[in-house]
């Protein structure tokens, strides 16, 4: 069997991106994760993923969310290796005025 764990609206402040006053300045983050795994013994605990998530935008100054993303995907399959799936989506909601941008990834590790 299959589970699948999902993190909504995970929302915290991070320095991420390349313009100068992203570069000094932490901005708003919301995060959508999604990871699949088979065994319920080896169940993924969603409060480790979300201070894993969290501890990890706090060390890193990310340049780019493909960047983040990749990085983040890769840190989760090595803390939890029965994940066989993950998809995340960061979106910046205060950084443009009409819209908000996001940029998703998923990552088949089977």
């Amino acid at each position: 069997m299959e589970y699948t764990i999902r993190l909504e609206q995970l929302y915290f402040d991070a320095i991420i991106g390349i313009l100068p006053q992203e570069r000094s300045n932490p901005q708003p983050l919301e995060i959508f994760l999604e990871v699949v795994y088979e065994k319920k013994e080896d169940f993924v605990d969603y409060a480790l993923l979300e201070t894993l998530i969290l501890h990890h935008f706090q060390e890193r100054r990310f340049q780019l969310l493909e960047e983040a993303l990749e990085e983040t995907l890769f840190l989760i399959k090595k803390r939890f290796p029965s994940v066989k799936k993950a998809t995340m989506r960061i979106k910046k909601p205060t950084i443009l005025s009409h819209c908000v941008p996001s940029v998703s990834l998923s990552l088949n590790f089977s």
